[in-house]
């Protein structure tokens, strides 16, 4: 799993948040204003997805293992590929969620003796 630094990580929460407040507030306001807001809300969330993409290719298109890709049929990896492209926003909150949670595994503790 890939470890952001804090800022980073707080960046893409924040860009992820930014974009569904904007395009869930549209609907508040005048049809002109609401389509500016969707529009900015829906580049947010794509520009984080591509960001998280570019930081993390690997680990965002297997949702950090949960996808093996390999052992999905072509025509289920095509259709799968995109469901993936089309509703980007659902696993980029998937795999932001993955990594916010992830705690690496404890490390052995070693006796002292084992150092002389």
């Amino acid at each position: 799993m890939h470890k952001y630094h804090p800022l980073v990580f707080a960046g893409f929460v924040l860009l992820c948040l930014l974009g569904f407040v904007l395009a869930s507030i549209a609907s508040a306001f005048p049809a002109s204003i609401a389509h500016v807001l969707n529009t900015i809300g829906g580049t947010l969330l794509v520009a984080d997805a591509i960001l998280v993409l570019v930081a993390d290719w690997e680990g965002f298109t297997t949702l950090n293992g949960r996808i093996t890709w390999r052992s999905i049929s072509k025509n289920k990896r095509f259709w799968l590929g995109c469901l993936f492209c089309i509703f980007c926003p659902v696993p980029l909150v998937a795999y932001l969620i993955q990594v916010a949670r992830y705690k690496p595994p404890a490390s052995p503790v070693v006796p002292l003796e084992a150092h002389q």
